[in-house]
């Protein structure tokens, strides 16, 4: 079933350039989204048969994250300041409403009624 998350992963990766042209930080910003959603969804699921092999695949995932940090760090993005202006008030408006729904689990959770069975 994994190999289905892995072919969706290519296919999103190479329709990053297709679709935002232009745009070289919003292309860095989606690879580094791509890359840390399967990321957070192979360590979640550990599709491989032993720990070693989930483990090298995250760390691999992890490196490629890197790498592209460090391509995006080298970059010349001084012409397009609206376009991370952009993407810098998603990014905040994403993290407060994490936070806040985060913060409303909580809250649920310790005021929630559960049955006591003997």
């Amino acid at each position: 079933f994994y190999g289905s998350f892995l072919m969706a992963r290519s296919l999103l990766m190479c329709l990053v350039p297709v679709v935002f042209r232009d745009l070289g930080p919003v292309q860095l910003a989606m690879m580094v989204l791509i890359l840390g959603f399967f990321h957070q969804l192979q360590q979640t699921l550990r599709p491989w048969r032993s720990a070693s092999t989930n483990c090298l695949d995250g760390m691999l995932t992890t490196m490629m994250l890197f790498l592209l940090v460090l391509a995006g760090m080298s970059s010349d993005f001084s012409g397009q300041m609206d376009s991370l202006r952009v993407l810098g008030t998603i990014a905040i408006t994403l993290i407060a409403v994490m936070a806040i729904v985060a913060s409303l689990r909580v809250v649920y959770r310790y005021f929630r009624t559960t049955a006591l069975f003997d």
